[in-house]
């Protein structure tokens, strides 16, 4: 597989083009963090572990896949984005799970939650920036046998 290293907001960028279009989106997600399995809902901050367990999480997205906070754990697929003026309110996803997890197998991810733990999407290249796609062409680095995005694609 080939990877390009995007930043957050060009991944959603890329995703809600892609959702716009009719194709849906699979991507990988920590989904052991700020989850409502019933209802279906993803929000970071859906729970408070501050005032909770006395904790802060404070740590940004590389630090968490750099300490083992946070990885790839699950993957599914966007199919729906709930916009205004352009803007993504929230994500629409559809899980393996089956219809008793979430809202008869439909995720809702707020905006935040993708900030937090979307860490990889796949979109066709048709959907890609010329300066974005170029970068493919770039020899790729490879990525050492224990590196977190790697082992969570193996135990996919």
């Amino acid at each position: 597989m080939s990877f390009i290293n995007l930043d957050t907001e060009k991944l959603k960028k890329y995703t809600l083009a892609s959702l716009t279009n009719k194709t849906p989106v699979w991507f990988a997600a920590d989904v052991g963090w700020q989850m409502e399995r019933d209802l279906g809902i993803m929000a970071a901050d859906i729970y408070d572990y501050n005032v909770l367990f006395k904790i802060k999480d404070e740590m940004n997205k590389a630090d968490r896949i750099r300490y083992r906070v946070s990885n790839a754990n699950h993957a599914m697929v966007f199919v729906g984005a709930d916009t205004t003026n352009g803007t993504v309110l929230k994500w629409r996803g559809e899980n393996s799970w089956g219809s008793e997890k979430g809202n008869k197998g439909y995720w809702t991810m707020y905006d935040n939650w993708f900030d937090k733990y979307v860490f990889t999407v796949i979109i066709e290249k048709k959907y890609l920036k010329t300066e974005d796609l170029k970068l493919l062409d770039r020899k790729p680095k490879r990525i050492p046998a224990w590196d977190p995005l790697r082992i969570s694609f193996l135990v996919n």
